[in-house]
């Protein structure tokens, strides 16, 4: 069974941040006391007017529900000390009338549309002045008058506003310092009608002389005005709940535009990004063609000194010694002419017409070259004879020099043997 733990109570003594009051505050496990006293002036040294407040669980649950953001009784009040003492930096308290609050709010409201566009801010400032005019017709004099506790709470883009009523009571004699509300009942001058100054009701706390009619006209105006103040609070409910979405609004609008100006951020630091990787990919290629440019000149060069090395080679004298080709053409026609079959067949001829001899084996008309020192022997018999016969039918039989350089002149020509006539 696990032990509850009673909250500790908490109390602290602070002046509002206007420094035009001086504000007690005391908690305990069921109740929030404020009692809020207006600081002495020079012409009043004691005043005799405070604004209280005690706030129950059921009370904080509506205030909270009204204002769209639901709070327990324990966390309303860590809530409240933190505001109180300045330990928190997103609850602030004030104490203000309706009017101020109109006037804090719209000066708040002013700030936060200094980043958003002109045509917004005037929407947003016309919308305003019409919830304006239409709250300050609607609500009635005496709550213009009233002063209100208000928690202001912005956290994480969630604005809302505790508005908490205070009570307006007169004392005659001076309380201790760390007194808060007297539970008896005292008399509120303005729940009191105008009219009803002079009535028996407002000398209730002064005289003891108390009759039931008395008592039965002062419960009459007590509930009048009791139900006077619930419209009150419904109309303020509405108010703080309209105000709420208002400022739910425009801080959505204004997380918008942030996202938007961030993201044109972002963007613009890509396009310099790409910007910057355009002018590296331009460089390189700038780069590559100029290669390429150095390339290409460098190679047409060197095949204009490759085909000028070869024409001088072609165009180079030639020796004497220099071996012919093996196809060569003939340069005059009288060597072509020459050198055609009919030529070498005349060429034949006349050759063969010049070595032919005749049948009778003599040697008339011979070339001493081609004698024979067998013919100039005398001496020899029949058999030398029949030999050198026979050696001269070889001689013209077997091909002679001259035709075999013939053939090698001209391999078109066959060799031809020598014809007896």
């Amino acid at each position: 069974m696990l032990a509850t733990v009673e909250p500790q109570a908490m109390e602290c003594c602070v002046h509002s941040p206007c420094g035009r009051y001086l504000v007690r505050y005391r908690s305990d496990s069921q109740s929030i006391a404020l009692d809020v006293r207006p600081k002495p002036a020079a012409s009043d040294p004691s005043p005799t007017v405070r604004y209280v407040a005690v706030l129950h669980e059921s009370h904080i649950g509506d205030i909270t529900e009204a204002a769209g953001v639901r709070k327990d009784f324990a966390a309303f009040a860590d809530m409240t000390y933190n505001a109180m003492i300045g330990r928190s930096p997103c609850v602030k308290f004030f104490i203000e009338t309706c009017g101020e609050m109109r006037r804090r709010v719209a000066s708040e409201v002013t700030q936060c549309q200094q980043g958003v566009p002109s045509t917004f801010l005037t929407i947003a400032n016309s919308s305003q002045s019409s919830q304006n005019s239409q709250g300050n017709s609607s609500l009635p004099e005496s709550t213009g008058k009233q002063r209100f506790f208000t928690l202001d709470y912005d956290v994480d883009f969630t604005r809302a506003m505790f508005p908490v009523p205070l009570t307006e009571e007169t004392f005659l004699t001076r309380d201790l310092p760390g007194s808060v509300v007297p539970q008896e009942r005292t008399v509120m001058p303005s729940c009191i009608p105008a009219g009803a100054a002079g009535s028996p009701c407002a000398k209730l706390s002064c005289s003891g002389n108390v009759n039931e009619e008395q008592f039965d006209r002062a419960i009459a105006v007590l509930q009048a005005e009791n139900e006077k103040l619930k419209r009150e609070n419904v109309a303020l409910k509405l108010l703080c709940r309209d105000k709420m979405l208002e400022m739910q609004k425009l801080c959505d609008d204004f997380q918008k535009h942030v996202e938007k100006a961030h993201e044109v951020e972002r963007l613009q630091k890509k396009l310099t990004l790409l910007r910057t990787q355009l002018v590296h990919v331009e460089e390189e290629r700038d780069e590559a063609l100029v290669r390429l440019k150095i390339e290409k000149q460098r190679s047409e060069r060197s095949a204009s000194s490759l085909n000028g090395s070869r024409s001088n080679r072609s165009t180079r004298h030639r020796s004497r010694f220099d071996t012919p080709p093996t196809s060569c053409i003939h340069a005059s026609p009288q060597a072509a002419l020459y050198d055609s079959p009919r030529a070498r067949h005349v060429k034949i001829n006349r050759e063969s017409r010049s070595t032919t001899r005749n049948r009778s084996g003599s040697s008339e008309g011979l070339s001493p070259s081609l004698l024979r020192p067998w013919g100039k022997k005398r001496g020899s018999g029949a058999g030398s004879r029949s030999s050198s016969c026979s050696s001269c039918e070889r001689l013209y039989r077997s091909p002679t020099a001259n035709s075999l350089q013939r053939e090698r002149r001209s391999p078109n020509c066959e060799a031809r043997r020598a014809v007896f006539r």
